[in-house]
């Protein structure tokens, strides 16, 4: 009975140790980060430098009309760059908070306008509720962007990347409004757009939206489309991209690639509306999630959003994304495609 029972406290050890070292390896598993080859990579970094600027009155830091330019010290194609124009999400008119996938573009050589969609400010929230205005001004500030950069943009290369808000305003890019003429891109990456304006009914009582006919001007868009959605996005649903896709009737390609939340590791990765920024700003984390998730640089980064737009940089309508591997060797949940099929 002796001997049974030293059996007993031994067989318990080891299950409490092992449990343990499981709770504690737990603890330790991380989420891949960059990678060093492929799309979102390290792998075509040519400068660490870049040079900022902005058009817009300097005095008006709350008008929708400033314009960001962020010019690499070393440019793509020697004289002269792709460009990227970036258009953020409903009042993440901040470049810091996009500033990471920023300067992974710079690195690149390629110049990147970052210009004011909405209005800012509390009166700028619950004024600037036209959307067809948003658009006018986002078009009038890339093109005074242009204008001062001159030579060094090639404008025969460039690409729109929106995330949210203006992943509307990218569907429907093509389309120009009124006076305001869109310069032409070549391809277009939307991630986790939202179409429709998704304002609580009390809110709308006195804030009356006026929405963008995405469906009207998607039809303009006649180049290949890219669209990413999150699997958990609460502001605009996965099924949100569907609509997105179908309003593309004269895109030549178009594709949508759903990234998913993947629990394994001591830090989840959150397919979340906010997966595509890098940082709060001056946004607590507690009202970031309230919108929709919280910003910071993760995997989703690296190997989702910046690879795809590398990719469509890179003249590719669709990509395999390399998702990596947690620390404990076990692989990233893989990107799914959901159209077409």
């Amino acid at each position: 009975m002796k001997s049974l029972f030293h059996w007993l406290v031994l067989l318990a050890m080891i299950v409490l140790l092992s449990c343990d070292n499981t709770a504690a390896n737990a603890s330790e598993i991380t989420a891949p980060g960059q990678a060093t080859s492929g799309y979102g990579s390290t792998a075509n970094y040519i400068c660490n430098g870049f040079t900022e600027g902005r058009v817009g009155p300097w005095y008006d830091p709350w008008s929708g009309t400033w314009c960001w330019y962020f010019i690499p010290d070393k440019l793509k194609n020697g004289t002269k760059a792709p460009v990227v124009i970036y258009l953020h999400g409903m009042m993440l008119m901040a470049p810091d908070i996009y500033m990471d996938h920023i300067e992974h573009l710079c690195r690149q050589g390629y110049i990147v306008l970052f210009p004011q969609i909405n209005k800012g400010g509390i009166v700028g929230l619950a004024t600037d509720n036209n959307q067809y205005k948003m658009m006018h001004r986002t078009i009038d500030s890339v093109n005074n962007a242009l204008s001062k950069i001159g030579s060094k943009a090639d404008r025969g290369n460039m690409v729109v990347f929106g995330h949210s808000l203006s992943g509307l305003i990218g569907l429907c890019w093509a389309d120009n409004e009124g006076d305001a003429i869109a310069p032409a891109v070549k391809r277009i990456v939307l991630a986790d757009p939202c179409l429709y304006a998704n304002i609580p009914a009390f809110v709308d009582v006195f804030v009356n939206v006026t929405e963008l006919d995405f469906n009207a001007k998607a039809r303009s868009t006649t180049v290949p489309v890219i669209i990413l959605t999150g699997s958990d996005d609460s502001i605009a649903l996965p099924e949100t991209a569907y609509e997105a896709y179908d309003a593309l009737v004269n895109a030549p390609s178009k594709v949508i690639y759903r990234y998913n939340t993947d629990t394994h590791g001591a830090k989840a990765l959150k397919a979340d509306h906010m997966a595509p920024i890098d940082d709060d700003g001056w946004m607590p984390s507690w009202a970031m999630d309230m919108l929709g998730g919280d910003g910071e640089v993760d995997t989703f980064d690296y190997r989702v959003f910046w690879a795809a737009l590398d990719a469509a940089l890179d003249g590719q309508n669709t990509l395999t994304f390399n998702m990596g591997r947690w620390s404990d060797g076990v692989p990233v949940k893989a990107v799914t495609r959901l159209a077409p099929k």
